[in-house]
């Protein structure tokens, strides 16, 4: 997951592939879900879905991937009422 949005950043920091930028978040999420989410422990798949359903995708999904930048994204998990240790970057995936 974060190679394939390493690339896509790489891409459009370069000038290259800004099509596939204006691609939704929920792209991303719902490419994590398909390939990723499958293959996580029983709690773990759980427990990233919540996250995904009711933080994630709730906040970023309508946003194309060109807009979600770190600064948006460290105000957001600084803005949500979780436990420090939810909020950590091993707790919340694709942040």
């Amino acid at each position: 997951m974060r190679r394939a949005l390493e690339l896509t950043v790489s891409q459009v920091n370069s000038g290259n592939g800004a099509e596939k930028a204006d691609a939704k978040f929920m792209a991303i999420c719902n490419f994590y879900r398909q390939e990723h989410l499958p293959s996580l422990e029983y709690s773990t798949r759980y427990t990233n879905a919540y996250l995904l359903d009711d933080y994630i995708e709730a906040h970023f999904g309508h946003m194309p991937i060109r807009d979600v930048k770190p600064l948006e994204i460290d105000r957001w998990l600084k803005s949500l009422k979780l436990a420090a240790t939810t909020k950590s970057s091993r707790s919340i995936p694709l942040v």
